[in-house]
């Protein structure tokens, strides 16, 4: 069975409503990216029915660069098959048909965290600091069983409507002390030991990205509005973006003192992900007592 042949690749998205991929049957399309088509799916034995509980995340082959999509799709099928966490986008399904890679996953309600924040930019601490402590704990479960996510950013980050966090897009995930290649995530939320060519893979990587996105939970400020080339020039000389304002809404000294240990320049120096979830422990009960009762914490 052929999901879609070349002559395809351009056809409008309708073209794909109803086709059989694997297990699943195709309902609608969710997202087109420059790597792969989001789908909403039903299992095949439950087509036609009111329920669409799941996505299919298929690799583009109307690409140049189709054989890295490929590899990006199957290696999330390898990731989300090795490490399940409740904080981690579960990975139900994968194969290849006709050269074509995919991954079923259940279908989340919400909006991705970079939503959120252009509608909130700012977030109060104990949300921020409880946030941050959920994906800290997928990452140190990822970084247990060998694997650094490699892109966290808020657009990979599903907001539950009870406010639980799902760390998701697993497609630029690397074994830890490999060499990075292929995909290469934006500068916006990278490491600066990324930016080299021969990246090695660490998990110190990705507390940093996760440090990037604690910090504009806390002031709003975006590395997406800066231009790449400035950002990549301060990342390499560790200048850090600006610090929380203070006031009664400023965040607990010593979750400053984390975000600083968090956005080392050395990565050797950077706290592990089990090691935020600690830190993140100890103030966030306090900072939302303060921030019921603000009185109380004056």
């Amino acid at each position: 069975m052929q999901l879609w042949s070349s002559e395809q690749s351009t056809a409008v998205p309708d073209s794909w409503i109803g086709q059989r991929v694997g297990a699943w049957v195709i309902v609608q399309q969710l997202h087109e990216g420059d790597w792969s088509r989001l789908f909403a799916a039903q299992p095949f034995d439950a087509a036609g029915s009111s329920r669409v509980d799941y996505v299919l995340k298929v690799a583009r082959r109307d690409t140049a660069r189709a054989a890295l999509a490929a590899a990006s799709v199957q290696r999330e099928a390898v990731v989300g098959g090795a490490v399940h966490h409740p904080n981690l986008i579960a990975v139900l399904d994968s194969g290849t048909i006709d050269q074509q890679s995919y991954v079923a996953m259940p279908r989340l309600d919400g909006a991705n965290l970079a939503r959120t924040l252009a509608l909130h930019a700012i977030q109060a601490v104990p949300v921020a600091l409880w946030w941050t402590r959920q994906l800290a704990s997928a990452m140190a479960a990822m970084h247990a069983a060998g694997w650094c996510h490699g892109n966290i950013k808020p657009a990979h980050v599903m907001v539950g409507l009870r406010g639980h966090l799902t760390l998701f897009d697993l497609g630029n995930a690397r074994a830890i002390n490999s060499v990075c290649s292929g995909i290469r995530p934006a500068i916006a939320f990278a490491a600066p030991e990324t930016l080299q060519e021969q990246a090695v893979a660490q998990a110190a990587s990705d507390i940093y990205s996760l440090g990037l996105v604690l910090h504009q939970m806390l002031t709003g400020w975006d590395p997406l509005e800066i231009e790449p080339a400035a950002l990549a020039a301060d990342r390499r000389v560790g200048k850090h973006p600006p610090k929380p304002a203070g006031g009664a809404s400023a965040p607990p000294q010593a979750v400053e003192r984390l975000l600083e240990a968090m956005l080392e320049l050395r990565p050797e120096h950077r706290p592990s992900a089990s090691e935020v979830c600690q830190s993140l422990l100890a103030v966030e009960t306090k900072s939302l007592s303060d921030f019921i009762n603000p009185a109380r914490a004056a």
